[in-house]
């Protein structure tokens, strides 16, 4: 595989993970009235939806709230990501050496990615 295929395929991966994830437990489900498995859906880090694996019952979070966490939580995110990567480089300098252009390259297409998934544009 060429070098440019391969740095393709990585920011591939890079893009297309961690913009939603699904985490599996359980809660007691107001339409049940048992202990439940339930999905919990999110979005850029950010709580979108949850729903019941038994009833289907679905609970979401309002787009706006959704975008307006984004939106709040963003500066912080960009203001405490060099102490981050210092903090990163201490204590795994091999890694860090070894990924940082790949990140450095990809971060602005990640960053579009979580918005868009928040504001809807990509689906």
């Amino acid at each position: 595989m060429s070098p440019g295929r391969r740095i393709r395929e990585r920011l591939r991966l890079l893009l297309g993970r961690a913009v939603t994830t699904v985490i599996v437990g359980d809660l007691e489900c107001p339409t049940c009235l048992v202990l439940t498995p339930h999905e919990a859906h999110y979005v850029a880090g950010l709580l979108h939806h949850v729903q019941c694996e038994s009833c289907g019952q679905r609970w979401e979070m309002g787009h706006d709230r959704l975008r307006a966490s984004y939106l709040r939580a963003l500066p912080g995110r960009i203001r405490s990501k060099p102490a981050r990567l210092v903090q990163e480089a201490r204590n795994r300098p091999v890694t860090f050496a070894v990924t940082i252009p790949l990140r450095v390259l990809s971060k602005p297409a990640r960053i579009a990615g979580e918005a868009g998934a928040v504001v809807g544009v990509f689906r």
